[in-house]
């Protein structure tokens, strides 16, 4: 963190720099400088400037190109630039707030009224930080909500709302684009046995694992969510059924193999029952949600632990 402002001064007289560095300086801020335009834009890339003091008339690059260069960078739209001349006629000045200068002082320059300037503007910057900070701040904490209010809290996975929001958004992307879209629905079997035998705790371990199996098992580019108590949802975009069953059996087998209850020193193993099946284009979606869920019912009377889709009913 700096501990005093930085104004960088440009100017293609040394002498010039060396004046409005003592003026400075003795106010306790930090100068950089730059002889030229091309210099000074160079200057900005760290960020680390406060203000800038520049000459106009400079050869190249003038001081009216530097500031419209200056301000074309979104970074530094809010930095205060004040512009040292001897021209004095009005559509100059016009021409340096068109460019985007904060404030013009002329020469020979008056260090009382060149430092109560830079002073108001550095005051105008800090606020404009602080106001940007808090935004910032404010944006963190928005995207941190709305992360937290689609994501269920025990399997860092997404919750009923969001299931059936990115649904919806699955199915519009199928029936528009023709790609196939395969739904898992996955219930595990007699939890509530498991709950009522070991406690909640270690049913809440069996479905934050469970959670961190279907991550492992899933693309990047599938949804994963916890559709209730302890059921769970996975979408498989651009995915037949018969590649949805490779992706099915990979989670119940692999989540089979977990050992939970250790500490009652006998292992226990939860299974799960699976329902699958792809989209039928331009099908309404609760019909397509309610056709998996039965398929995932089906697996369960058929003695659980195993994957069901259409084709096996």
């Amino acid at each position: 963190m700096k501990d005093k402002p930085v104004i960088l001064v440009v100017d293609d007289q040394p002498q010039n720099i060396e004046l409005l560095e003592a003026y400075l300086v003795s106010e306790g801020y930090d100068i950089v400088s730059a002889a030229n335009g091309e210099e000074a834009l160079g200057k900005l890339s760290d960020n680390q400037i406060d203000l800038i003091l520049m000459d106009v008339l400079m050869p190249g690059m003038d001081g009216f190109e530097v500031t419209s260069r200056v301000r074309q960078d979104n970074t530094h739209r809010l930095l205060p630039i004040i512009l040292v001349t001897v021209l004095r006629e009005t559509e100059d000045r016009v021409k340096g707030i068109e460019a985007g200068c904060d404030d013009f002082i002329s020469k020979p320059i008056d260090k009382m009224e060149l430092l109560a300037r830079v002073r108001s503007l550095l005051k105008v910057k800090a606020y404009n930080d602080k106001m940007n900070n808090y935004r910032k701040e404010l944006e963190s904490s928005q995207k941190k909500y709305r992360k937290l209010s689609i994501t269920d809290e025990l399997t860092k996975l997404g919750n009923y709302r969001f299931f059936y929001s990115q649904l919806k958004i699955e199915i519009q992307r199928s029936n528009r684009y023709g790609q196939p879209l395969t739904l898992i629905l996955l219930d595990l079997d007699n939890f509530k046995a498991v709950n009522d035998a070991y406690g909640h705790v270690e049913g809440d371990h069996v479905l934050s694992r469970l959670g961190q199996v279907v991550k492992k098992s899933v693309r990047a580019t599938d949804v994963a969510c916890r559709y209730g108590g302890e059921e769970f949802g996975i979408m498989l975009p651009m995915t037949t059924r018969e590649s949805g069953l490779v992706t099915a059996e990979r989670i119940r087998s692999e989540f089979k193999k977990e050992i939970f209850a250790a500490k009652s020193g006998k292992a226990l193993h939860v299974t799960a029952s699976i329902g699958l099946d792809q989209y039928k284009t331009q099908q309404d979606m609760k019909e397509f949600v309610q056709r998996v869920d039965q398929l995932m019912y089906q697996a369960k009377k058929s003695g659980k632990d195993n994957v069901c889709s259409e084709s096996y009913s």
